[in-house]
């Protein structure tokens, strides 16, 4: 697993068990990762089905300092 350090301390604090942080970092790493490599078009297919998962991708990026993501490339701002 990468760094993932800010992410823990983040669930930790919200009440997750210490027992699950690490692979709910891992997995939100993992996602984050792959929507990262989407190109345009299977960013917006990927999107218009599964835009809740922005909003893991997202809080784990701000943890992390890592970019953050628009529900959609183009039409509404980019990412």
């Amino acid at each position: 697993m990468k760094n993932n350090h800010y992410f823990k301390k983040a669930l930790l604090s919200m009440g997750i068990a210490d027992t699950r942080v690490d692979s709910l970092a891992d997995a939100s790493d993992k996602l984050h990762s792959a929507l990262s490599s989407l190109d345009e078009r299977n960013y917006n297919i990927f999107m218009s089905t599964f835009s809740k998962t922005i909003s893991i991708a997202n809080a784990y990026g701000e943890c992390e300092g890592m970019r953050k993501f628009k529900s959609s490339i183009n039409g509404r701002g980019g990412r």
